[in-house]
């Protein structure tokens, strides 16, 4: 009897909770307020007063205050209980979300009112250049619009009186109210309103040059800065007693901090933290002082029999800081901080060896550039030798046509193979390989073979596979009954103009290797 009355509960709640919930509102005035589910669909039908409406457990009902109108209170109650509902303001517009779950007989008293009627007060909005700033009223996240020159601002005493002004791009010169300068915490101004005050906003910084001094110190610190842009064009003369830029200009220091430590930066005597590049934008005359240490450093070698096929970068190359080198060995110095060498090939050049103290890379080591190496010590010995890539073995791919721009064909240096129409011939070199084929989706229905033999995904259900082809290699990529149509093969005694790939005639007189060959018009294969 117990476990049939258990039973019963259950069934009697789980059909109450996937009944509609009633949800009860009481709107002021419907032509202020429109009410959305789930913020989508509007409820029709709706009247000033009182409103019932019957919605799923876990909708979300919005109520938001019409184009002009806000939203003065939404509260639930039920009998002498009343809560607050709290009301949002996103892009211009003011909502409070019910979320509804269960009936407990709650009612929700609206109150709204025409921003005409709300908004007695006003103030003057003065700008110079409006493109430069981003006024927003907090109330309701709106954007307040201007124009340059004096702008009339109305806004409601009571819940208006701020506004937020931020620079949409370089600071602003300055904004105060009524005369008074306007606080700035370092993202906008939050300034407050009163009936008849003026704020004023001023862009453009007056056209002043101010001097800018930098004040090094440290070991070595004249070497230290490694370039000076102002508004992203170089200057040469910015160590000059004479250096100046005009007012409201960004200042952009690239500095060795791969070689020297920051100990101290000030500007103006204010202290600061020193990134690579340190910006600055230029107001008044202006003293940057940098206190630099160097870093310990090391000394190891480097061997390379062309200089000229490889660039060799201390730390990461990213940071260019190059390495001159000279055929044979080279002594360099290599800070202790950044025990790392960055080598990248020259172009149409590649890395055939690296040896480090004795490691030597593995071929799949080298093919990606960057190529780092690291955790150097004293005296440490690199020894790289280069070759000049080559590409004069020919492969060819075949995409079947439904499958046109979805597949990709990748060398092992993560160059791609620009791949053209159905069928594409294309040179590579043994350092090509492995290729990665990759599909825009994985697919059992799709078979990539490489002379005829079926290659798997990387692992099960991937969209990549890793190809190695050798001179003449086709690769097929399609339905199986694509992908099993080969290539009719060349009867060498058949008389026949004969021509590789690269269009020249081959002389069949004697055996042909393997490969394809183009044989009266058409792509033969010669196992």
């Amino acid at each position: 009897m117990k476990k049939i009355f258990t039973f019963l509960l259950i069934a009697a709640l789980t059909a109450l909770s996937a009944s509609a919930v009633t949800v009860r509102l009481d709107i002021d005035d419907i032509d202020r307020v429109e009410v959305l589910i789930n913020d989508e669909q509007d409820v029709p039908g709706l009247k000033s007063g009182y409103n019932e409406i019957d919605v799923d457990p876990g909708t979300a009902v919005y109520i938001v205050a019409r184009t002009g109108c806000s939203l003065l209170s939404v509260a639930e109650t039920n009998g002498d209980y009343k809560y607050d509902m709290q009301i949002h303001a996103e892009d211009g517009r003011q909502f409070s979300i019910i979320n509804v779950y269960s009936d407990y007989g709650d009612t929700y008293v609206i109150k709204s009112a025409s921003q005409a009627d709300t908004r007695t007060a006003q103030c003057t909005i003065k700008v110079d250049d409006p493109a430069k700033v981003k006024v927003v009223n907090p109330a309701d996240e709106s954007t307040v619009e201007l124009t340059a020159g004096d702008n009339t601002y109305k806004f409601d005493p009571a819940t208006e009186s701020t506004l937020t002004i931020k620079p949409t791009g370089r600071p602003l010169y300055s904004v105060t109210v009524n005369g008074s300068e306007a606080a700035f915490n370092g993202y906008a101004y939050n300034v407050t309103l009163t009936d008849g005050c003026t704020v004023d906003i001023l862009a453009n910084f007056p056209d002043k040059d101010c001097p800018v001094k930098f004040v090094l110190s440290g070991d070595q610190a004249d070497l230290f800065i490694r370039t000076v842009d102002v508004d992203g064009r170089a200057v040469a003369d910015f160590m000059s007693d004479s250096f100046t830029v005009k007012a409201g200009s960004e200042l952009s220091i690239s500095a060795h901090t791969d070689e020297w430590q920051v100990t101290e930066c000030t500007v103006n005597g204010v202290s600061a933290t020193f990134s690579n590049p340190f910006n600055v934008f230029v107001t008044e005359a202006t003293t940057i002082a940098i206190s630099v240490s160097k870093y310990a450093t090391f000394p190891m070698t480097i061997n390379v029999d062309d200089p000229a096929r490889i660039h060799a970068y201390r730390g990461y190359s990213y940071n260019n800081d190059e390495i001159a080198l000279n055929a044979g060995a080279n002594r360099v110095d290599i800070t202790r901080n950044t025990p790392i060498v960055s080598f990248v090939p020259a172009d149409g050049c590649y890395i055939k060896s690296l040896e480090v103290d004795g490691y030597e890379y593995a071929d799949d080591e080298l093919r990606v550039a960057p190529v780092m190496v690291g955790s150097l010590t004293d005296n440490s010995v690199i020894t790289v030798t280069t070759g000049v890539i080559d590409r004069n073995m020919d492969a060819t791919i075949s995409v079947e046509p439904s499958l046109a721009g979805q597949v990709t064909l990748i060398r092992s240096d993560h160059s791609s193979v620009t791949l053209d129409g159905e069928t594409t011939a294309f040179h590579f070199y043994e350092g090509d390989n492995p290729f990665t084929l990759e599909l825009a989706a994985a697919s059992d229905d799709i078979v990539v073979t490489v002379d005829g033999s079926a290659i798997a995904p990387v692992y099960p259900s991937s969209p990549k596979y890793s190809l190695t082809l050798a001179n003449g290699s086709v690769v097929r990529v399609g339905s199986s009954d694509y992908s099993s149509i080969r290539l009719p093969e060349a009867d060498i005694d058949a008389p026949a103009r004969i021509y590789n790939l690269q269009g020249m005639p081959v002389d069949h007189s004697v055996t042909l290797p393997s490969g394809l060959y183009i044989v009266n018009g058409k792509k033969i294969l010669v196992r």
